[in-house]
């Protein structure tokens, strides 16, 4: 009985080396959609800050007394800008941490797939700044 030498690969073989490459497929695109997930997210809470530190500017331009930097009395609603997908509140806390300065808190709220991605700012302004 003559053995021949084989020049190719069994059925088996081949689909082991199928069966692997596929578990490899699969993996690289379930990273991918993790990281097209994370940066829209990451893109989300981006936006948030930059509105946040648009609103910024708009309160620090205004003079100290001005009506959008009163301390408002417990229960009123806080003020409220809604641009695109974004809503903007802010709360203000006279004479802290120190008299004559006011504690602003930014917070922007954005969607992301449904949830809430929230970003907040403190700023303190003084009186004369």
């Amino acid at each position: 009985m003559k053995v021949r030498n084989a020049a190719g690969f069994t059925l088996m073989e081949v689909l082991m080396a199928v069966t692997v490459f596929a578990i490899g497929i699969l993996a690289a695109a379930s990273m991918q959609v993790a990281a097209i997930r994370t940066n829209a997210t990451a893109r989300v809470i981006s936006e948030a800050t930059v509105v946040a530190a648009r609103q910024q500017e708009v309160l620090l331009d205004r003079p100290y007394p001005h009506v959008d930097l009163r301390q408002l009395p417990p229960g009123q609603p806080l003020p409220e800008v809604v641009q695109g997908n974004t809503q903007t509140t802010w709360k203000v806390r006279d004479n802290f941490p120190e008299i004559a300065t006011k504690t602003v808190t930014i917070t922007v709220t954005g969607m992301d797939r449904g949830l809430k991605k929230t970003v907040q700012v403190d700023r303190i302004i003084a009186l004369g700044q």
